[in-house]
């Protein structure tokens, strides 16, 4: 009897290992095929990019304020940015 190389073995599964592999795959394809349909989007007509270009303009004072905190593993304090975008 010939013995293989245990690098080129192949992996065997257990039939309950193989069972849940299968739904889970079974799940995943069933999952995308009735998401699908619904992320098709369709492209704005002219008419709504006008408007929303026009929206763009006249909202051009917004502005946010945002914080930052990094903390590194080395400083006892952590790293704090702010600013305006």
């Amino acid at each position: 009897m010939m013995k293989m190389n245990p690098i080129i073995q192949p992996r065997m599964l257990s039939g309950l290992a193989v069972v849940i592999a299968r739904r889970s795959i079974c799940l995943t394809a069933f999952f995308f095929l009735i998401i699908a349909p619904m992320a098709n989007a369709e492209a704005l007509s002219e008419a709504d990019v006008k408007n929303l270009r026009a929206r763009i303009r006249e909202n051009r004072i917004t502005q946010a304020d945002f914080q930052e905190e990094r903390v590194i593993r080395l400083m006892k304090k952590p790293i704090v940015n702010s600013g305006k975008v």
